[in-house]
């Protein structure tokens, strides 16, 4: 029986490295030597990792931030209504002091009246 040779896949180390490298990226591997290329490559797919999780923290943050943000608003809107309220409140009450101030004023001057003219008398 006669053996067919086959070509092994595995020929040389080069082929091994790059047998899982996409075509397009498999040129500059060789280009910059199939370690450097794959290690970039990693470095890369580690940075936008990175950058997906610090996104992510970042809209995670920018959420809370809205929430915290309607809630202080919904807080400022009732303060500010019971703050006018309030002023509402010391508007009526000068109102009433001015008008029991006018009438004790009468009054003082009714006794001031009352004791000339019994001084006079």
């Amino acid at each position: 029986m006669q053996q067919v040779n086959e070509p092994n896949l595995w020929d040389s180390e080069q082929e091994k490295k790059t047998q899982f490298i996409p075509e397009g990226l498999r040129t500059m591997s060789e280009q910059t030597g199939t370690g450097d290329g794959l290690e970039q490559l990693l470095g890369l797919e580690e940075k936008i990792q990175q950058t997906i999780e610090l996104l992510r923290a970042t809209r995670s943050e920018k959420e809370d931030l809205q929430r915290e943000n309607a809630r202080l608003r919904l807080s400022l809107e009732e303060k500010e209504g019971a703050a006018r309220a309030l002023d509402e409140r010391v508007g009526e009450l000068e109102k009433e002091r001015d008008a029991v101030r006018a009438r004790v004023q009468r009054l003082v001057e009714q006794v001031d009246a009352v004791t000339a003219a019994r001084t006079e008398a």
